[in-house]
């Protein structure tokens, strides 16, 4: 017992040796007040002294004992007061339920639960009781009694907070009945409660997609899609902030596919955004942190991804599709997810570059440099130089006559044989645009063609060595390129534009490069055509301008320039002057070069 506790008792006793019956009543009384539970159980005991029977002092004892967790001692005391009332209490009853469930860790305990039944046959109004079996039935989801003590709860109390309980109940039990009355009632009664103000709305919703939830109800009562099924409903209650039958819902769906990624990561979103990210991370092994407290997830786009890589993995178990779900994963932050699929890939293959990429990329984030610097050395020892197929000057064919082209010209069987040809940069003429090509615009200068089209070839005979292609694109205003017929680019340019229909906006800074990024998926071995509209903002616009680079990269450049860095960081510049020289003998980069002259500078000092 801590020495200030000591002391307080020793005084405590010491005040109370002269006091006769009346002054330790009036000083219970102000204990009481106080709610000083120490100061109740040794006045109340002292009092006892003259009269062990007292059944009222015993209670007040009893209860100061369990506030206090002093369990041993209030089990004795409820003994006591039990063989003195000679027959079963319900406060008693429910004082012994209580002790069992703190001593069962709040965990699962039928002692208690039998304790409070019990109490409940005696006294049927207790409602300090029916409030423990609501909520000790609500968190070991045992559904069978808790409608039964809710009901009485609410026709007995009428609170926001068990009307909002006993609509969850009855949206478990799909009594959409019941539902409207209490919906009805908790609005009437309690308009301005947290209850009503965070119902409202999700009853709304609920209302609107009440035929969808019956139609998955019947499918899974059928056993139809029941993973597939659970989920969306685990979605449609999460939307909804009725995260218990969400929760539920999505450990359902992991009971069915205890293995499958793609579901844990649903049950440990929505287990996050009920603010029980620890529990997910606890139970599953993952970080959902950044979802805590957020109705948002990574999106349907990426979750139907995770699904079709997560079955593609099961059954080919390819070092492709193991490299995307760890790029996917890296970029959802499970970074240790991510590190053991690139183990397994590279397992497969040990030479295949996008995981050795994304690898090094991973580990030198978590300062690993001898992991990261072997897979990048790994990667420099195999891969070839990038390639440049367009550059400025190259030869376009356009049509600048202001026609409807409809959508043949994007193909590449489309014949353009009738259309001039002249070299990039392609404009009006005007600040440096048309450079290479001059456009027309059409007999009225204020009302300018809308469109123009553009279109060339280039032959790649093996698009797979290539990591990516990269496009650097000079545009004014509007652009959409496609290849071999299908889009590749759109910017600033509605989707289901036509010939006559202008650019979304004008273009900040339209002299600069703007990059675009696209995998080595997006062309054919051998010819492939590059065919590109360009819109203006409005019909007295002064000026058009295309001009593009079109590069094919292997990841030699990339492993080139983060290892030089990395070398850099480690102070090791003469290997880090050399990496940053051989980049730029590929490709001139001017925050390369700085970084060059930066180690150069070093080794001088040195």
């Amino acid at each position: 017992m801590p020495l200030s506790r000591l002391i307080y008792l020793i005084t405590l006793n010491l005040c109370l040796l002269p006091c006769s019956n009346a002054d330790l009543a009036s000083q219970l009384k102000r204990a009481e007040t106080a709610s000083d539970t120490t100061a109740i159980i040794e006045i109340a005991k002292r009092l006892l002294d003259k009269n062990p029977d007292d059944l009222i002092l015993l209670r007040k004892i009893a209860r100061a004992q369990l506030k206090n967790n002093a369990f041993s001692e209030c089990t004795k005391t409820l003994a006591h007061l039990s063989s003195l009332l000679r027959k079963e209490d319900a406060e008693v009853l429910e004082m012994f339920g209580d002790i069992e469930l703190q001593k069962s860790g709040s965990k699962e305990s039928e002692n208690a639960l039998g304790y409070w039944t019990r109490a409940l046959q005696i006294d049927p109004a207790r409602t300090s009781v029916l409030t423990k079996l609501v909520e000790y039935q609500s968190r070991h989801f045992n559904r069978q009694k808790e409608p039964e003590y809710l009901r009485k709860l609410v026709q007995l109390t009428n609170d926001p907070e068990n009307l909002s309980r006993i609509i969850n109940l009855n949206l478990r039990n799909r009594d959409w009945d019941a539902i409207d009355q209490f919906t009805k009632k908790l609005r009437a009664s309690f308009p301005s409660s947290d209850q009503a103000k965070k119902w409202n709305p999700s009853y709304d919703q609920l209302l609107k997609i009440k035929i969808r939830l019956i139609d998955i109800d019947s499918s899974l009562s059928k056993g139809l899609y029941m993973v597939n099924h659970l989920l969306e409903r685990a979605w449609i209650f999460n939307e909804l902030f009725i995260d218990q039958l969400a929760i539920e819902d999505a450990e359902r769906a992991l009971e069915i596919r205890p293995d499958s990624l793609w579901v844990k990561y649903q049950l440990g979103i929505i287990l996050a955004n009920a603010g029980k990210a620890k529990e997910a991370s606890d139970q599953l092994g993952l970080n959902f942190w950044r979802y805590s407290y957020k109705r948002k997830n990574p999106g349907q786009q990426f979750l139907t991804k995770l699904n079709h890589l997560e079955k593609t993995i099961k059954e080919k178990g390819t070092a492709e599709a193991l490299t995307e779900r760890a790029d996917m994963l890296y970029r959802e932050g499970q970074t240790d997810l991510a590190i053991a699929d690139l183990q397994m890939a590279m397992n497969k293959n040990p030479d295949h570059i996008p995981s050795l990429l994304l690898f090094a990329n991973i580990q030198i984030g978590k300062s690993k440099t001898k992991d990261a610097q072997r897979a990048l050395q790994r990667i420099l020892n195999q891969e070839s130089d990038p390639v440049t197929y367009i550059s400025s000057g190259h030869r376009w064919k356009y049509l600048d006559n202001g026609s409807n082209q409809g959508i043949a010209w994007r193909t590449k069987d489309f014949d353009d044989s009738a259309w001039p040809s002249g070299p990039s940069q392609l404009g009006y003429g005007t600040d440096d645009e048309g450079s290479g090509t001059t456009l027309r615009f059409g007999p009225d200068s204020s009302s300018k063609y809308p469109t123009t089209y553009f279109r060339t070839s280039v032959k790649i005979l093996d698009p797979s060595l290539f990591s990516n292609f990269l496009f650097r694109v000079k545009y004014d205003d509007g652009i959409a390129v496609y290849i071999n017929g299908k889009q590749a680019i759109r910017q600033n340019l509605a989707l289901k534009a036509s010939f006559t229909t202008f650019a979304s906006s004008t273009v900040r800074n339209e002299s600069d490069w703007k990059e675009i990024r696209l995998p080595s998926s997006s062309f054919s071995a051998g010819t492939n055509v590059i065919a590109v509209e360009i819109h203006q903002s409005r019909g007295a616009s002064s000026d058009i301008r295309f001009d593009m680079f079109l590069h094919g990269h292997t990841a030699r450049l990339q492993a080139l320039e983060k290892l030089g860095r990395l070398q850099m960081s480690l102070g090791d510049f003469e290997d880090a002057s050399q990496s940053f020289k051989a980049y730029l003998d590929l490709q001139y980069n001017q925050k390369i070069n700085d970084l060059y002259q930066a180690c150069f500078s070093s080794l001088q000092k040195n």
